[in-house]
């Protein structure tokens, strides 16, 4: 059975995008998100300049705190993928590999 869940935030780049989550909650896990397929949609609870090196390999960024200013709005605008930021809580209620999609303002979390 599937689960959805809805969470919102504030739409730093719009866009569509959906892959599986990959849960990053410290910059020291950045290498495990190297070894996936470019298909990913990162959750992380801020992006700095440390993660630059997987942020070409995501579909789109969700964050647990940040505003329009925030590293991941400015880096998703440049690369043109979609952004939510400022959830305060995807960290917390998305398990990794679990379905995401990104529409604009929303995260939409699908949990099998």
């Amino acid at each position: 059975m599937r689960k959805k869940i809805e969470i919102k935030g504030i739409c730093a780049n719009p866009g569509y995008a959906e892959g599986p989550a990959h849960v990053i909650h410290d910059v020291k896990d950045i290498s495990k998100l190297l070894k996936t397929p470019n298909n990913s949609i990162l959750v992380c609870p801020f992006t700095t300049p440390l993660f630059a090196v997987i942020l070409r390999r995501v579909k789109g960024i969700v964050t647990d705190l940040g505003g329009l200013t925030s590293h991941a709005a400015i880096v998703a605008r440049e690369l043109g993928i979609p952004c939510v930021v400022g959830t305060e809580k995807a960290t917390k209620i998305i398990p990794d590999k679990a379905k995401v999609i990104i529409n604009n303002e929303k995260v939409i979390v699908e949990i099998l």
